[in-house]
């Protein structure tokens, strides 16, 4: 509203909390390109999850992402693999869809 955004944080059980708001020329929204993409959390003990060249364990890991950071992922319920991108849309790689926990997030 008159350009501000509300600001909440995802906790990795789940919860949410409002934190505030943020002008909404400071938030990327990335462009629709292809498949819906989504907003989650990756969630990994280890401290981060790996993103691979393709959807496996036997594929080489081309980056990583910590523990709690958001991430724009797509891909259909029961996959066991998701398409990771950037902020800007830009395809990544693929992370196991048991490292993303889903949020109830906007679809670009």
């Amino acid at each position: 509203v008159n350009g501000w955004c509300k600001v909440y944080t995802t906790y990795t059980d789940g919860e949410q909390e409002f934190l505030g708001y943020m002008a909404a020329s400071k938030i990327v929204v990335p462009k629709r390109s292809g498949a819906w993409k989504y907003i989650g959390i990756v969630r990994d003990e280890d401290g981060y999850t790996n993103i691979r060249k393709g959807p496996g364990t036997n594929y080489a890991i081309v980056g990583k992402v910590k523990d709690g950071r958001c991430i724009l992922y797509s891909g259909e319920y029961g996959d066991k693999w998701y398409k990771v991108y950037t902020q800007n849309g830009i395809f990544r790689g693929y992370m196991s869809a048991n490292k993303i926990l889903e949020t109830e997030s906007p679809a670009f």
